[in-house]
């Protein structure tokens, strides 16, 4: 059941805010639905309300060369060294006659310069509600929520986790995979809390990330089947900086291990800043964190 758990969140967590309790210390909880037991996956992100957007068409913007931009974004995306990001996802995972949909909210602080973050969830699903909160710093990951007592004996545990856990966390940069991977096309110009944004659309290449999925598992994958059938991904892009400010996708893929097919559907909405402090501090009630390791 672990691997199938970690195999699902490696997916989820490749496109969205990243939940560190699914990636490393298989968090998962039985909810019943219709009398049978369905696993919830305790992972990712949080809503921030929707800007004020004024389409503004700009013919000679959008007869220049897309791919060009890509690329700016794509470096620009590349040389940022803090953010903020914001997201609403809502993922709906189908599975042995059983429906289950998620709704998750989280806002999240990642420092790259010097490999730390901090990420608040929300889970909802099946009427229940989890918090969960995790800081990443000098290389030791601090994890709470409430439902943590029952099993560990505590809210808070810690782990230390394999080498190259915070660029596999690192939302931005899987936008940029995404990005990457990606026919685009110039879609207007709107604007997003005052500032001009050139839209694009993106048609992800299934086949690529469906093998960014597999190598960013590595060995815990090898048993795993995945197939991304659909991406989408529109992206409104600062035109002075060039940074991404929003991006939302969709996602059909289907993951199959030992028989069993696991299908998904997942919708997301991020929003990201880019002038804001990123100050990392881990709580005091962290002291008395269970090791899980």
């Amino acid at each position: 059941m672990r691997k199938r758990t970690i195999a699902l969140l490696a997916l989820l967590g490749l496109v969205v805010l990243a939940g560190c309790s699914g990636e490393t210390t298989d968090t998962e909880t039985s909810i019943e639905t219709d009398g049978t037991p369905t696993d919830t996956l305790t992972d990712t992100p949080t809503a921030t309300e929707t800007p004020t957007e004024t389409e503004t068409p700009d013919e000679t913007t959008e007869q220049a060369d897309p791919s060009a931009l890509q690329a700016d974004v794509v470096a620009a995306a590349e040389s940022v060294e803090s953010y903020h990001v914001s997201a609403n996802t809502t993922i709906v995972q189908e599975a042995n006659n059983q429906r289950q949909e998620q709704m998750i909210n989280s806002e999240g602080m990642f420092d790259r310069a010097n490999e730390r973050l901090v990420m608040n969830q929300t889970v909802h699903v099946s009427g229940i509600t989890q918090n969960i909160s995790t800081y990443f710093q000098n290389g030791t990951v601090y994890e709470f929520s409430p439902t943590y007592a029952r099993q560990y004996g505590s809210e808070w545990v810690t782990l230390d986790p394999e080498p190259g856990f915070f660029t596999q966390q690192d939302t931005l940069a899987r936008q940029q995979t995404f990005l990457a991977n990606a026919s685009v096309s110039r879609a207007g110009t709107e604007t997003i809390d005052g500032i001009e944004t050139q839209v694009l659309e993106a048609d992800v290449n299934e086949t690529a990330t469906s093998a960014a999925i597999a190598a960013r598992l590595g060995a815990t994958g090898s048993n795993v089947e995945y197939n991304v059938t659909n991406v989408d991904q529109h992206l409104w892009i600062d035109t002075d900086t060039n940074q991404p400010l929003r991006t939302a996708f969709s996602m059909n893929a289907t993951i199959t291990q030992a028989g069993q097919t696991v299908d998904l559907t997942m919708n997301a909405d991020m929003r990201f800043t880019y002038d804001g402090e990123v100050s990392i501090t881990i709580p005091e009630g962290a002291e008395s964190a269970v090791s899980i390791d």
